[in-house]
C-alpha cells in the first residue's frame, strides 16, 4: 500500500482477489439519502487505485519506505459475501 498525494494504491498483481473498492473506503461526501448522495459517495481513482508491481516500481521506484510509528489495520468481514 502506498499513499500520494491523497490517492490510496493498492499493490497486487492479482486486483480480482482483493475486495471491491466501495467494501474499503468512500469518498468524503456529506451522508446524506437518496440515490444521488449514495453515488456521490462511492470511491473513484481519486481514493483509491489499484496497480500491478510494474506500474508500482515506475510510480515509486524499486521498494517501499517504512514510516516508524505508523500503523495500519485491515479490517475484513469474513462473514459477509463479497460481491
Amino acid at each position: 500500500m502506498y499513499i500520494l498525494n491523497g490517492t490510496i494504491y493498492l499493490v497486487s498483481d492479482h486486483p480480482s482477489t482483493l475486495p471491491d473498492k466501495e467494501r474499503m473506503t468512500s469518498t468524503s461526501a456529506r451522508i446524506e439519502t437518496g440515490l444521488v448522495a449514495e453515488s456521490s459517495r462511492l470511491p473513484t481513482d481519486n481514493e483509491m487505485r489499484f496497480i500491478g508491481t510494474s506500474e508500482a516500481k515506475l510510480l515509486f521506484g524499486r521498494g517501499p519506505s517504512v514510516i516508524p510509528g505508523v500503523t495500519v489495520i485491515f479490517y475484513l468481514d469474513l462473514l459477509s459475501p463479497m460481491q
